[in-house]
């Protein structure tokens, strides 16, 4: 298994190359899912939102490919948190 510093390094590489000028930086947490499997959650910082999904599953995809061929079968999870992501939603009211 990886160490953090070596996940991190990873992270940051395929995101940098991924999402380019956008991309800002990461926080990389190694944890354990519902299940108790160790997993490692991604939060992507960037400049705004990526919309295109399958941009978001190519990440996953090439983060993991370095991890499985360095032997870590850990999960990887990806969020992004861009400006406006934590603004709260008014619901509107529906009578």
């Amino acid at each position: 298994m990886m160490t953090l510093p070596e996940v991190e390094k990873v992270v940051t590489q395929v995101l940098r190359e991924q999402f380019r000028d956008e991309f800002l930086s990461s926080d990389v947490t190694p944890e354990d899912d519902f299940d108790g499997e160790p997993v490692i959650r991604v939060l992507a910082h960037l400049k705004k939102r990526v919309d295109n999904v399958d941009e978001l599953y190519q990440s996953v995809s090439a983060i993991r490919d370095v991890l499985i061929t360095a032997g870590d079968s850990r999960f990887v999870f990806l969020d992004q948190d861009y400006p406006g992501s934590d603004e709260e939603y008014e619901e509107e009211e529906i009578d």
